[in-house]
């Protein structure tokens, strides 16, 4: 059944989202539904932003905003860094905005540099909690 939602999330994902919604909660639920974002992501990242904040909340929400930002951050650093914006501060925002380092910087590190200044002129709070 993934690979059909998959499948589908790159042709039609709110069909796709649709679909997952019939399924049990669960972690097979919450991959194929991270998977699904992400592809909608890739070609419509607004709308896939806008569809996470109205259906989702809590760690629903902070886990697919995290699936978004590792997404987009091939083609448009600046979306990664306003949804890492919009994480509450915890525990799954700080991973995400390391990962997301991470694997910027092993394509190109002054890109990964220019990132994580965008994100601490973005996120003042960050920035002032996390002095390192």
């Amino acid at each position: 059944y993934q690979n059909v939602i998959s499948l589908l999330s790159e042709a039609d994902p709110q069909a796709a989202l649709a679909d997952l919604a019939q399924l049990p909660a669960g972690a097979d639920r919450d991959a194929m539904l991270k998977t699904t974002i992400g592809n909608w992501a890739n070609s419509d990242p607004s709308d896939a932003i806008a569809w996470v904040k109205t259906n989702l909340t809590g760690d629903s929400e902070a886990s697919a905003l995290t699936g978004l930002a590792k997404s987009i951050l091939d083609a448009d650093s600046p979306d990664a860094v306003n949804i890492l914006n919009q994480l509450p501060e915890s525990t799954t925002r700080d991973d995400a905005i390391v990962s997301l380092a991470s694997t910027l910087s092993k394509m190109d590190i002054a890109s990964a540099a220019q990132w994580l200044q965008n994100l601490l002129n973005i996120c003042p709070l960050w920035a002032s909690n996390n002095k390192r």
